[in-house]
């Protein structure tokens, strides 16, 4: 299971992002690591990108990106 498949308002845990080195310790430094937790709050109307919250925080995602962060419900 992926971003991807959240619908609005559901949320999943972080198990671990399936990228190029240099996108993951982004993403890593924006604070999506193992274990947190991250909610589907938008999506825009073309359906990407879209916004997810967590850790007391927005970050807008586009689909090609939000398909590799494998996640768990």
């Amino acid at each position: 299971m992926n971003l991807l498949d959240l619908k609005i308002g559901e949320e999943g845990i972080i198990k671990e992002i399936n990228d190029v080195y240099f996108i993951q310790e982004r993403l890593h430094s924006l604070g999506l690591i193992r274990g947190v937790k991250i909610k589907l709050i938008k999506k825009s109307p073309l359906d990407s990108p879209r916004i997810y919250s967590y850790l007391n925080t927005k970050l807008a995602l586009r689909n090609n990106i939000a398909k590799k962060i494998k996640i768990k419900k």
